[in-house]
């Protein structure tokens, strides 16, 4: 029986993804509650964000602009907040909750990348849509607490600006 060669090397690069997926995916609730294990869990999400990617490297910018934006924005909450127990451990999970949704997306669109099926790619797009939902709601929370000085509301409106002249052209 014959297996062409190209199923065999797009089986790897899956099977590498949703291991690497896997073993990132650790919920730091299993371990420690505490803020200061939250923030360590959601660093490594953001480690895993600044790595080149083979596949989609041109594709990342706005990824890497939002979760660098937002940990500023984090840590000045962090830092803000410091004598409110109860509030460091909202905003340490805000943290590991946006940086997680980044991965995932980075994830998504690598597999989308390589994805040939429709159905599969379909799938692909809706589980976008998802994340990009948490994104958003996490994002609003960030800004409605820091207002003016929110670094990631100025990350967004480049963005969308970006992206509104994207479609005007």
């Amino acid at each position: 029986m014959y297996i062409p060669t190209w199923i065999i090397i797009l089986a790897i690069i899956i099977a590498i993804f949703y291991f690497r997926r896997q073993k990132i995916n650790k919920d730091p609730a299993v371990d420690d509650d505490s803020p200061g294990a939250i923030w360590g869990e959601a660093t490594k999400f953001k480690r895993s964000v600044m790595e080149e990617s083979l596949l989609i490297e041109d594709y990342l910018c706005d990824e890497r602009s939002m979760i660098e934006a937002m940990e500023m924005d984090m840590l000045r909450l962090r830092e803000r907040y410091k004598h409110d127990s109860n509030k460091q451990i909202e905003i340490a999970q805000d943290w590991f909750d946006f940086a997680k949704a980044i991965h995932n997306l980075k994830f998504t669109k690598e597999m989308m990348d390589v994805l040939t099926e429709h159905d599969e790619l379909e799938s692909h797009r809706n589980n976008a849509i998802k994340i990009n939902t948490i994104i958003q709601e996490i994002i609003k929370r960030t800004e409605g607490l820091l207002g003016e000085e929110s670094n990631i509301k100025k990350v967004r409106e480049v963005i969308e600006d970006k992206v509104s002249k994207e479609i005007v052209n």
